[in-house]
């Protein structure tokens, strides 16, 4: 399988066609990744995810993105031992590290909340995809979801143009 790299935003201007959602698609304890919904585009699907930390995890993940929440004994020249939600899409056989185009991060000791949008710049040609999420350094090992999103003829078919030329 060719391993790609998606991190652009959606180029259309259009809102899409919701086509799947929302889905837990990882949780462990004190840690959880959810699928908002996946939009179709006439040029790729956009998928809004949700994570949420809480306890020790949450501490952990505002600590691994470079945001801690200033727990006891924390001084700003430690180093931050950087890492984040990793996620890979699967879509007509080829498989792709993704990187969100939007995110925003809140974090305290004991909360942690991350909403990120992603974008595969293809459509489906068999209606699959496959979705695998984790981060391993908060305590969330990673876990693929298999998603059916309807006949690969008509998935982008609802999506709205917002601006027309």
């Amino acid at each position: 399988m060719k391993r790609e790299r998606w991190i652009d935003a959606p180029a259309e201007i259009d809102l899409g066609a919701v086509v799947h959602g929302p889905l837990v698609l990882a949780a462990g304890s004190g840690v959880a990744v959810g699928l908002r919904c996946v939009f179709a585009h006439q040029t790729g699907l956009h998928l809004p995810l949700v994570v949420l930390a809480t306890g020790v995890h949450a501490e952990a993940a505002g600590r691994q993105t470079g945001q801690p929440a200033a727990p006891p004994g924390y001084r700003p020249s430690d180093p931050p031992g950087w890492s984040h939600l990793q996620v890979s899409g699967e879509v007509n056989g080829r498989v792709g590290e993704m990187e969100p185009f939007s995110a925003s991060r809140s974090s305290s000791l004991d909360r942690y909340t991350e909403q990120a949008e992603y974008w595969i710049g293809e459509l489906p040609g068999d209606g699959v995809l496959r979705l695998t999420v984790g981060w391993p350094r908060i305590g969330l090992d990673p876990a693929t979801t298999t998603l059916q999103l309807g006949p690969p003829d008509q998935i982008a078919t609802g999506a709205i143009t917002l601006l027309r030329p």
